[in-house]
């Protein structure tokens, strides 16, 4: 079955065409899953690299090397773009490395996907998702001030108050995540060592990394801008030189977005495991708990996610790079795009790293991300990481 035709939507896309390739990215998300829950043990990685040397250096299943062109063959056929090598969908990284298994799609239409990927990013877990996307920009607009602004109650045959909402426009735009994973000969011969597992923990947490510092805080040219650089994000100061973070801290950084936003579809706090420590070591007040517990994963009944691409090095009056960033908002206002599958590129190479015998596994994924509505986050950059 060919889904080409669905996924071929122009440069720029609002409003109900926004929703509607939200709609396919989740339809072929599924249909991946699926197929690659089908392949079951013969969809193997291992075997795939295994199989590209010119001489065989350790037993493979042809089987499985048919399943993983297979599976490529269907990512290519519903977006239309040619891998350099195989595409290896998310949901064939995340299958057997957590008790979600590859259920990577919600029944809703927004946030698409998240289930298994949430253990491996802080990001995804809630980020509306969207796949197969075209040209050099995608658009993404929103009403820039509440819809009721202007409302009130008035007698009948009385004209009621005018709105003249404008529009925010963000813009998803492709840029190149590109890391490489080298695997020596000695490892492919191992029987002993989980080579596939390795593989796919590999290739999820370099992909996963990377999407969450260009969410958060990539700042070159060649990244997207992150969430915490854009201009228009509601900063909270914690002191004129920053201060430790505390209970009221947290509070005023739910009220100031939830204030905003409204009904919020993915809210989650997000911050450096440097002041996670902090919260396990401060008390609400005199007398009081911890702010955090050895087991929560919550705070204020929120879920509370955790990075190591948030930021540890930031400067505040005097405290000079020893400030960290704390945010709260609804995370599927972060929109991932891929420009292609919800997938990795993995190309083989088993000859220029021959001499030295090893294989080198390039990986590639074009990926825009970009912030829907940032008034629906508030973020402290301002917090002691120590004292």
């Amino acid at each position: 079955m060919s889904y080409s035709s669905l996924l071929h939507p122009p440069p720029a896309l609002a409003g109900e065409d926004f929703r509607k390739q939200q709609t396919r990215t989740a339809q072929d998300a599924r249909t991946l899953r699926r197929l690659v829950e089908d392949k079951g043990s013969a969809y193997s990685l291992r075997d795939y690299v295994l199989s590209h040397p010119q001489y065989k250096i350790a037993e493979f299943n042809a089987k499985s090397v048919a399943a993983v062109r297979e599976v490529s063959d269907a990512a290519k056929e519903q977006t239309g773009h040619q891998p350099w090598g195989a595409w290896v969908p998310l949901a064939g990284l995340t299958r057997d490395l957590t008790a979600t298994g590859s259920a990577l799609v919600t029944d809703s239409v927004a946030p698409s996907l998240q289930g298994a990927l949430e253990p491996h990013s802080a990001v995804m877990g809630g980020a509306t998702i969207l796949t197969g996307l075209k040209g050099s920009a995608f658009s993404l607009p929103t009403i820039d001030q509440p819809a009721d602004a202007g409302s009130a109650w008035v007698a009948e045959g009385d004209t009621g108050p005018s709105l003249d909402p404008t529009t925010r426009l963000a813009t998803l735009r492709p840029k190149s995540l590109i890391f490489q994973v080298t695997v020596s000969r000695r490892l492919m011969m191992q029987t002993g060592f989980d080579l596939e597992r390795a593989l796919r923990a590999e290739l999820l947490r370099n992909t996963m990394r990377a999407i969450d510092f260009a969410a958060l805080a990539g700042a070159s040219a060649d990244a997207p801008p992150g969430l915490l650089n854009d201009p228009d994000l509601d900063v909270l100061s914690a002191g004129a030189n920053g201060a430790a973070p505390t209970w009221a801290h947290i509070v005023d950084l739910e009220h100031e977005a939830s204030n905003r936003a409204g009904n919020m579809v993915a809210p989650a706090f997000l911050t450096s495991p440097a002041i996670r420590k902090r919260l396990r070591l401060t008390q609400r007040a005199p007398g009081l708990d911890f702010i955090l517990s050895d087991t929560a994963t919550t705070l204020l009944g929120q879920p509370l996610r955790i990075s190591a691409q948030v930021p540890v090095d930031l400067t505040k009056g005097t405290s000079v790079e020893n400030c960290s960033a704390m945010v709260f908002g609804d995370w599927s206002e972060v929109v991932v795009g891929f420009w292609g599958p919800a997938a990795i590129d993995v190309l083989v190479d088993a000859v220029t790293g021959a001499h030295r015998g090893q294989i080198k596994l390039t990986c590639r994924a074009e990926v825009g991300v970009a912030v829907r509505d940032i008034r629906a986050f508030s973020a402290f950059k301002d917090l002691w990481v120590t004292v």
